[in-house]
């Protein structure tokens, strides 16, 4: 005759052991998740945002040396591609260098290799 308290026993190990290899594989996929969440969120709120800025930027300079290497310097035209260089210095790139400076003031915590400790992990 089985002994009642066998299969209770035998029940109760399976579900610990099976509790076992959830959670241990669980821990593993919230480990990896965390891993790769701090590079996702530096490129996507840091890098990212930085570089198409500085693409903006370059795209904007790029055109102005075309136009200036097309148009020449002669005297008729040179004040007024100055002016204009000098309108669009201060309205289009002046304000996206303030730009990147602002985002790199604000989210400069997304440029260290590490996730910095908050305070409720000290």
């Amino acid at each position: 005759m089985p002994d009642p308290y066998s299969s209770v026993l035998n029940s109760l190990l399976s579900a610990l052991v099976g509790a076992a290899v959830v959670y241990y594989y669980g821990i593993r996929r919230d480990s990896k998740q965390r891993r790769f969440a701090f590079p996702e969120k530096q490129l996507g709120e840091f890098y990212a945002p930085l570089a198409g800025l500085q693409k903006q930027i370059r795209a904007k300079s790029e055109l102005r040396l075309k136009i200036q290497t097309l148009t020449g310097w002669d005297d008729p035209k040179t004040e007024a591609i100055v002016d204009y260089h000098n309108k669009q210095f201060h309205e289009d790139l002046l304000p996206k260098y303030r730009e990147m400076l602002s985002l790199f003031t604000e989210r400069y915590h997304l440029a260290n290799s590490e996730p910095a400790l908050s305070i409720e992990n000290s």
